[in-house]
């Protein structure tokens, strides 16, 4: 549960029908305290790059850098590939060093 707003993020994938583009891969990033929408990224792969690039976008967008943060936080997800692969885990440690 989370008390305040930064202590607790939430992560997750989900497939949107993009016209005649077909399908494409959204993944959002969300303050589970205040519900608001940190970070987002659509593109047409579903690979670690469009989850890892929704979390860049919530941390420059929150924090103003995509470096060390001054505050822990906790952030969630269903652990899936793409939120356990390199790419995401190396962002994660890096911001939270």
């Amino acid at each position: 549960m989370a008390t305040a707003p930064n202590g607790h993020w939430s992560t997750d994938l989900c497939r949107v029908w993009a016209g005649r583009d077909g399908w494409a891969t959204l993944a959002l990033v969300i303050d589970c305290h205040t519900r608001e929408l940190l970070g987002w990224h659509l593109s047409r792969s579903g690979k670690a790059s469009t989850a890892a690039s929704a979390l860049e976008h919530s941390l420059i967008n929150r924090f103003g850098t995509l470096g060390r943060v001054t505050r822990e936080f906790l952030l969630t997800s269903d652990n899936g590939l793409v939120f356990t692969s390199r790419k995401s885990t190396r962002l994660w440690c890096a911001a939270m060093a």
